[in-house]
């Protein structure tokens, strides 16, 4: 075959294949976000507020965007129609902390894209994004889910779990390891020795004899560490200075495949 023509066919497959991708990109907001969010993007924050601009019009946002989902101290948030995304809106009485919050995640996803909810769009004002649309996520709430997600998310958990179990330590589960290691993590060096201080002295190796309690402490130390994954997530959560205490349900949440731990809301955390 006439490498000049591989290469020229290969060449024009390639600029059809970067058309398409442009084309889809470029393609109008309001077929991809909806008209809703199409007019707060052309007529700005004003749009969704009441005349004096002191409080979000809850009926507008229900109507043009769609359902709401909840709220917090400086943020709610609307369910985008039938899509997978959601619109965030700092709360006027709130609004510099609402700001900070949007310019955080904005910010946090682009450098940590497997920890934060995918950031779509988001207010170009000077002043900061006072709405942002992200991906919608499922959010952890009950202790089943939560050890579902990081049972899926992070596997050296489990096993860890499994070793105490045979250890004779009782109804420990991956959150509960978890758990353990984001205290060992909180502090700021030997990470190894505090964990094997804290397995050691927990009440639930009581019935355990002490040699068991050192073999299991350090044999679950090597296996629980054993995960790129979550050694990853834990330093980065350490680097952003997040509350280790404020990563559990109601907190974070997970993709459709609950195999993903996803930090949401960024209110929570010492930034």
């Amino acid at each position: 075959m006439d490498g000049t023509k591989l290469m020229k066919l290969t060449t024009k497959k390639l600029y059809q294949l970067i058309q398409e991708v442009l084309t889809n990109y470029q393609q109008p907001e309001q077929s991809f976000f909806g008209a809703g969010v199409q007019q707060i993007m052309d007529q700005g924050a004003s749009l969704y507020k009441d005349p004096s601009g002191t409080f979000i019009n809850t009926a507008w946002m229900t109507k043009n965007i769609g359902t709401r989902l909840g709220g917090g101290y400086s943020r709610e948030v609307y369910a985008i129609g039938d899509t997978n995304m959601v619109l965030k809106v700092a709360l006027p009485e709130e609004l510099t902390e609402g700001v900070k919050s949007n310019q955080y995640e904005v910010d946090l996803f682009n450098e940590y894209p497997h920890m934060f909810p995918k950031t779509y769009v988001y207010d170009r004002d000077t002043n900061g994004p006072e709405w942002l649309v992200i991906e919608k996520v499922v959010v952890v709430e009950s202790g089943p889910e939560y050890n579902e997600v990081l049972d899926n998310s992070f596997p050296s958990l489990s096993n860890a779990a499994n070793l105490f179990d045979n250890a004779g330590y009782p109804n420990v589960t991956p959150s509960w390891v978890f758990e353990r290691l984001l205290d060992t993590y909180e502090k700021d060096s030997d990470f190894f020795g505090y964990w094997m201080d804290l397995i050691f002295h927990h009440k639930r190796g009581n019935e355990v004899d002490e040699e068991t309690k050192k073999k299991v402490a350090e044999a679950s130390w090597f296996v629980a560490t054993d995960d790129e994954k979550m050694m990853r997530f834990i330093t980065v959560c350490k680097k952003l200075g997040v509350d280790f205490d404020e990563i559990r349900e109601g907190n974070i949440g997970t993709n459709k495949k609950r195999n993903k731990l996803l930090l949401i809301d960024i209110s929570k955390f010492n930034f």
